[in-house]
């Protein structure tokens, strides 16, 4: 006789939510309780219960644990119904959706997220087709939809009375600030450690995935969705900055700095560049993905690794000082 466990164990439950403390001599009804929950769990046909570790059972004694037995027990030991079990190594099914499997990598996610795996075939990530739509898109779409918001925030501006060439200053302005911003957010925010179940869950989402994955053509670009969340406090800094007449060609230029970073990314992935800038900055990228990946930000440009100090070496120097 099989019993299915889903509406008691549903998929996002975390771990601590079937972790209970009780008091030594529970009464004969608690001991049946826990006795039948841990037979359910035991049997339950997921075996990587609530996607968790595996779990084995190590006694099948029914006493309670004390409260001070439970907060002196090591993380990796874990009491589930009075019973203890020891958690195992975690491993990533590839065949399966991953998002909702990687942030029971724990410590483990960061070793396992920079080891690239090389394919244009990308992983599925969610079960639902409806999120798994939102998290896929062709490169061509992000110029489609927002150049023209491009173009017209910079003709807000031209009806405010700026002139054409006094636009185009501010427009290389805009992308100038955006330069910083993108090599801010990659080294600061894409590549924050995380170990926790939602900061490993958040961290794949946003930047993890590339890395674990870095040919995937269906998500190498933003989603437009995520971005316009974005644009929104983007916008508002703006507006914090620059003077009324100025904040739409200013937040046009931030924008298109985007466009082109995000066209530009793509290409350093799938394109074939055959003059010598684009074939460095090629490189120059591909470099942080497979060899030196806690260097080397800039996407569109090296100019702030440079300002920053986070300029990676090339292999002829460190062939040299291994010498």
């Amino acid at each position: 006789m099989s019993c299915n466990m889903e509406w008691i164990l549903p998929d996002w439950l975390p771990l601590a939510s079937v972790c209970f403390r009780f008091q030594d001599n529970p009464s004969p009804v608690s001991t049946t309780f826990l006795s039948t929950l841990t037979y359910l769990l035991l049997h339950h046909p997921n075996k990587t219960l609530l996607h968790r570790p595996l779990i084995h059972l190590v006694s099948l004694n029914s006493r309670a644990f004390s409260s001070q037995q439970v907060s002196d027990a090591d993380d990796w030991s874990i009491y589930v119904f009075g019973f203890e079990m020891v958690a195992q190594e975690f491993t990533v099914d590839l065949d399966k959706p991953l998002v909702f499997q990687v942030g029971h990598l724990g410590e483990a996610y960061q070793e396992w997220v920079h080891q690239p795996i090389v394919s244009k075939e990308g992983p599925r990530f969610f079960k639902s087709d409806f999120w798994e739509f939102l998290t896929r898109n062709e490169w061509y779409v992000i110029p489609i939809i927002w150049l023209p918001v491009v173009c017209w925030y910079t003709t807000k501006s031209f009806k405010m009375g700026h002139s054409p060439p006094q636009i185009a200053v501010i427009l290389l302005l805009g992308i100038f600030v955006w330069s910083l911003l993108e090599y801010t957010l990659h080294r600061f925010l894409f590549h924050i450690k995380t170990k926790s179940y939602w900061g490993n869950t958040l961290h794949y989402l946003l930047h993890g995935c590339h890395h674990k994955h870095p040919q995937d053509g269906l998500r190498l670009v933003f989603p437009p969705t995520a971005t316009a969340i974005l644009l929104v406090p983007f916008w508002n800094f703006v507006k914090l900055i620059s003077t009324p007449t100025v904040a739409p060609a200013l937040f046009a230029g931030g924008l298109l700095g985007y466009v082109i970073y995000d066209v530009t990314h793509y290409y350093l992935h799938h394109g074939q560049p055959r003059s010598e800038v684009p074939k460095n900055l090629k490189r120059y990228h591909l470099n942080h993905h497979f060899r030196i990946q806690n260097k080397g930000f800039g996407i569109t440009s090296s100019l702030w690794d440079k300002v920053f100090g986070t300029l990676p070496q090339t292999k002829s120097l460190d062939k040299e000082r291994m010498q």
